[in-house]
């Protein structure tokens, strides 16, 4: 009867992936499907229940979660946190509960495996509840490198767009509004953030700082440095930001190259551990075809 039921688990389990490689192949078309079936509206609105409850349960749990300490590094979070524009309304206190709600899951389902009698038993209810712990500080580091990632990219056509309207005329702040109005990145969050401080009586100097730690791409912070200089003494900007966009495209140019140059020895390392064995089977199988089955060594 045990061995039923774990022949039965792995076949839920096999039928659950490939249920989920169909899905991922074809998920535009179920996605289409469903706005038909369910207006965009009550599906933002679910959204929003869903990530309200997940909210409240966190802030339940980060009281529980605050006593532990194990791989604990609140000024890291922090920083990722505030690189990653907060996702979901998280913060540390709530990243502790989401910390506890993950080993707690990776506990249960280590324990639901350990019964079956899984192959590695032993090591997966070690190592789920580990996974657990960290998967909500690898979400926010991935959240947060994919944004600066996307602010990265926007930047030469955000110099080569400011710049030519700075030339037109027109002052930085309206260059700024106009950005905003006709962007939807996190680039045009983060200078709407900045423009919603100084609106609220922040220096524009300490609002300009404030950015400086929310992005940390060394070309940004140079413009953002510039920016406050530019401040201080009155130098025009226009001819900087060309410069600044130029460099941009120059130092995304080098950086492609190198990472071209280095997929190289990768390729290279990959053919030779897959493609040589390969090869040499094919050989030692021709060899053998040759010198022993065609010839009859074998027969009586």
């Amino acid at each position: 009867m045990f061995l039923v039921l774990v022949l039965a688990s792995w076949c839920c389990f096999l039928y659950s992936v490939i249920c989920f490689f169909a899905f991922f192949r074809q998920r535009e078309k179920y996605w289409q499907r469903l706005d038909q079936l369910i207006p965009h509206n009550e599906c933002q609105n679910r959204r929003k229940e869903y990530i309200y409850f997940f909210i409240q349960l966190l802030d339940k749990l980060s009281n529980y979660g605050q006593k532990m300490k194990v791989l604990n590094n609140e000024m890291e979070w922090e920083r990722d946190l505030l690189q990653s524009g907060y996702p979901y309304q998280l913060s540390v206190k709530r990243l502790h509960g989401a910390r506890l709600l993950g080993g707690f899951t990776g506990c249960f389902i280590g324990l639901v495996y350990f019964l079956l009698g899984g192959p590695l038993d032993a090591f997966v209810v070690v190592f789920l509840p580990v996974l657990g712990l960290q998967t909500p500080i690898w979400f926010i580091r991935l959240s947060a490198r994919q944004r600066q990632r996307q602010i990265y990219d926007e930047l030469p056509n955000f110099f080569d767009l400011i710049s030519m309207m700075l030339q037109a005329g027109i002052s930085l702040e309206n260059a700024f509004q106009f950005y905003m109005d006709t962007r939807n990145n996190p680039l045009s969050e983060e200078l709407a953030r900045v423009q919603q401080e100084i609106q609220l009586g922040m220096q524009r100097e300490v609002a300009y700082r404030s950015l400086l730690k929310r992005v940390s791409i060394e070309e940004f912070q140079t413009f953002i440095q510039t920016l406050i200089h530019i401040y201080r003494l009155g130098t025009p900007l226009a001819g900087t930001l060309t410069k600044h966009a130029e460099e941009l495209r120059r130092l995304r140019l080098e950086r492609a190259k190198e990472l071209a140059g280095k997929a190289s020895p990768k390729i290279s390392l990959v053919s030779a551990l897959i493609m040589g064995p390969s090869i040499m089977f094919l050989m030692f199988s021709a060899l053998v075809y040759s010198h022993f089955i065609a010839e009859n060594v074998f027969r009586k």
